[in-house]
């Protein structure tokens, strides 16, 4: 489990006043709820994992299943917040502990999102940045090497120390004119994209 979502009752819970369309979906048990209290869990399972309670669910990309499962946890919570919307952030998971590394799950992710095995390159966004997520996880950050095929930009690399956790996984970049400084903000070819990293 991920979180718990409990709400003292249904009517509490704001409603949805737009028309629906062929993308919603209407979870009829978790109506049902009335003035009862009632409380729905986030689950992320390995595929083919059934879920402990009546649940609806859906692949992410054939790796993992995510699902919304209706629960009663009502013995967990004080008395003083029965009558509030309580989240709740689940101690034990379905494995005793972690069964892949966080870089390691981001490049897979991303692999799998685009059907690749090597270096993924996302951008630019509104601001130029393009994200390019490594074919495998680094053990330090590596050096980087990036060139335009337009002579007459250059390339600014974000601070990756900002972000030591994703620095072995990932990194951010944009080009600017080496004129005006000013950012390039739409896509621009990528001549050179090295890395170098410690064994």
């Amino acid at each position: 489990m991920i979180a718990y979502y409990r709400f003292p009752s249904i009517e509490r819970l704001d409603a949805y006043d737009r028309a629906l369309t062929e993308m919603d979906f209407v979870w009829d048990e978790f109506l049902q709820h009335g003035s009862a209290p009632g409380c729905v869990a986030l689950l992320v399972a390995p595929p083919g994992h059934v879920p402990p309670s009546s649940a609806f669910g859906f692949d992410v990309y054939q790796r993992l299943t995510l699902f919304f499962c209706v629960c009663d946890i009502e013995g967990s919570i004080p008395g003083d917040l029965r009558d509030h919307v309580v989240h709740i952030a689940p101690a034990p998971g379905l494995l005793p502990e972690q069964a892949i590394n966080e870089d390691s799950a981001l490049i897979e992710f991303h692999q799998a999102a685009t059907d690749s095995n090597d270096l993924v390159l996302y951008g630019p966004n509104g601001e130029g940045w393009y994200r390019a997520i490594f074919a495998v996880p680094m053990r330090v950050a590596p050096r980087v090497t990036i060139e335009a095929l337009d002579a007459g930009l250059e390339v600014e690399i974000a601070d990756q120390d900002l972000d030591q956790r994703s620095s072995t996984a990932q990194l951010k970049f944009r080009f600017r004119h080496k004129r005006t400084r000013a950012v390039v903000k739409e896509y621009t070819a990528v001549g050179m994209l090295e890395l170098d990293a410690e064994l």
